[in-house]
C-alpha cells in the first residue's frame, strides 16, 4: 500500500513536467524584409564616404527555449551592393557584401497588439571593396589602390516591435540596427520592416 501511495504521488507529481514535454515547441518563422541602411567602410588605408542603400533579406525566427518564449533567435541572411564615391581625402569604392547574422531578442509584453524587441547578436560578411581610389580637387583620379576581399564581423545592437499574430497567423514588425564593424568591415545603421509567417 505504502509502495502504491509513492507511484502515485509521484506520477501525479511528474504529470505536469510530462504535460510540458509533451507540448508542441513554439514554432519557428520565416519571413522577408525589406531594409535602408546609411553604410560607410572602415577602410584600413584611408576614410570614406557613407551612402544610403536599399535591399531585401530572409529571416528566420526560434524560441530560444519553450520555457522562456520571451526570448527568441532572429536569423537574417543579406546580400548587400553600394557605392562609395570618391573624394580629395577619401577612397570611392564599390562594396558587395553577402552577410549571415544571428542575434538574440528579448520581447517585452507592454501591449495587447504589439511587443517591443532589444537585441545583440554578430554578423559574418563575405566582403569585396574593388574600384578603391580617390580623386584630386578637380574630381580627376588622384590615387588607386588594390582591391580587397575579406571576411569581416560586426556586433549588431537593435531594437525593434512586432505585432501579435494578425490574420492568417503571420507577424508584422521593423527593427533598427546599429552594425559596428570588429575589423575593417561595413559600419552603419539599418532601418528593416519585415513580415514573418
Amino acid at each position: 500500500m505504502k509502495n502504491t501511495a509513492l507511484l502515485v504521488g509521484f506520477l501525479v507529481g511528474m504529470a505536469p513536467v510530462a504535460a510540458s514535454y509533451a507540448a508542441p515547441p513554439p514554432a519557428t518563422r520565416l519571413g522577408v524584409s525589406v531594409s535602408g541602411a546609411n553604410y560607410t567602410v572602415n577602410d584600413p588605408d584611408g576614410d570614406a564616404n557613407d551612402t544610403s542603400t536599399g535591399y531585401l533579406s530572409g529571416i528566420v525566427t526560434a524560441p530560444i527555449s519553450r520555457n522562456h518564449l520571451a526570448w527568441r533567435w532572429w536569423g537574417e541572411v543579406s546580400y548587400r551592393q553600394f557605392t562609395l564615391d570618391p573624394g580629395v581625402n577619401t577612397i570611392g569604392q564599390k562594396v558587395t557584401s553577402f552577410a549571415v547574422s544571428g542575434v538574440a531578442q528579448h520581447g517585452f509584453n507592454v501591449h495587447e497588439h504589439y511587443r517591443p524587441w532589444i537585441g545583440l547578436g554578430l554578423q559574418a560578411g563575405l566582403n569585396d571593396y574593388k574600384n578603391r581610389h580617390t580623386v584630386d580637387s578637380g574630381g580627376f583620379l588622384d590615387q588607386r589602390y588594390g582591391d580587397r576581399n575579406q571576411t569581416s564581423f560586426n556586433l549588431l545592437l537593435n531594437a525593434g516591435v512586432s505585432s501579435r499574430p494578425l490574420g492568417g497567423g503571420y507577424f508584422v514588425g521593423g527593427n533598427l540596427t546599429y552594425h559596428s564593424p570588429l575589423d575593417d568591415g561595413i559600419e552603419g545603421i539599418q532601418l528593416q520592416m519585415f513580415v514573418l509567417f
